[in-house]
């Protein structure tokens, strides 16, 4: 995880590539702020942190609701830790990190997590039908099992919440600062492109006023697209 990605480092990146101290530049810490949690918000619709909950599934009870705080953005994953046959950390069951992290494994690890995945579904996937239905008002959802159990055993669902900056891994920091920095760039464009039409030595502002916002609006594009190539997005999905 990233030990140095925050939000000030993000700033200090942004105004330095826009010519800061040399050049002025006209975004306030709250502007880039905001530019910073949107591009960790587009970051986390594609790479979300998955964390696992154990819970106790209960003979004949087929519902169980969780709040937003609780299950995140919801549940991807259903199964019963119990039917695994090599005792791992659920800490470390990241069924998704072959699909998700395909960019940062090489061919032979892509592999080796595709097998295992396989091994993992057929030996501690559970025989029930699950459906995740989310709460569009309240956030959080319910999870159904059909048929209702005949018995009670331990199940655990793998759920998805957005990153924070500190788990961003290393290799992606510069993705959010490039994000950031597009996304200023446009807003100092349009801020910029306020002075057209005005005369004087200040006028020289809306000089790239209209060039600004037109390289931001091709970095957002170029960033967006590299990380639709790296997976798709991981929501909420039916078992």
């Amino acid at each position: 995880m990233s030990a140095t990605l925050t939000v000030k480092s993000i700033e200090q990146y942004v105004r330095r590539m826009l010519g800061s101290p040399v050049v002025e530049v006209e975004l306030d810490a709250e502007q880039v702020e905001e530019a910073a949690n949107q591009a960790l918000g587009i970051y986390g619709t594609y790479k979300p942190v998955e964390k696992v909950k154990v819970f106790q599934v209960l003979q004949s009870s087929q519902q169980y609701t969780w709040t937003q705080s609780e299950i995140g953005r919801g549940v991807i994953e259903f199964f019963q830790p119990d039917l695994l046959r090599t005792p791992i950390s659920l800490d470390q069951f990241d069924v998704f990190k072959y699909h998700t992290h395909l960019p940062n494994l090489d061919p032979g690890d892509f592999y080796m997590e595709k097998v295992w995945w396989s091994e993992v579904r057929r030996s501690a996937g559970s025989d029930d039908d699950w459906e995740w239905i989310p709460d569009p008002v309240n956030g959080g959802g319910t999870l159904y099992i059909s048929p209702p159990p005949s018995q009670g055993y331990n199940g655990a669902v793998i759920y998805v919440v957005d990153p924070t900056f500190t788990e961003v891994p290393p290799t992606d920091d510069d993705w959010i600062k490039e994000y950031t920095l597009g996304m200023c760039k446009q807003i100092l464009g349009r801020i910029r492109s306020k002075f057209t039409g005005v005369q004087g030595a200040e006028s020289t502002l809306d000089m790239d006023g209209e060039t600004l916002r037109a390289e931001g609006t091709e970095m957002r594009k170029d960033l967006e697209e590299y990380l639709t190539g790296r997976g798709q997005i991981i929501a909420p999905i039916r078992g």
